[in-house]
């Protein structure tokens, strides 16, 4: 019984450390990423889906992590992006591709 309830605490804490939201500073970053298509799932050279795969509103560090590309054909001006620093929070990001920067006044 005592290791079944230490297994069941473990794969909890596992969970809920693993679901962790990502902290955005320019939180228009983190608005673009979720509502533009940025991800190239099927190596076309074209962006087909967002970074919130789960669509719950949030990046988790779980989503980080799966997304080794981002393709933003621009940063539209309506979002107002003037800091793409946050994209660090991606460690597993291999490819990055930015047309157009418009508003984006700080890189890394």
């Amino acid at each position: 019984m005592k290791n079944g309830v230490l297994l069941f605490l473990f794969i909890g804490i596992s969970i809920n450390c693993y679901s962790q939201n990502l902290d955005f500073s320019d939180l228009n970053l983190k608005q673009f990423l979720i509502s533009e298509n940025t991800i190239d799932i099927n190596n076309d050279g074209y962006p087909d889906v967002n970074a919130d795969t789960n669509g719950d509103g949030e990046i988790q560090l779980s989503e980080a992590l799966s997304i080794t590309n981002l393709t933003f054909n621009t940063f539209p001006d309506t979002y107002h992006v003037v800091s793409a620093e946050d994209l660090s929070l991606f460690i597993n990001l291999q490819e990055l591709a930015i047309t157009h920067f418009n508003s984006l006044k700080s890189f890394l």
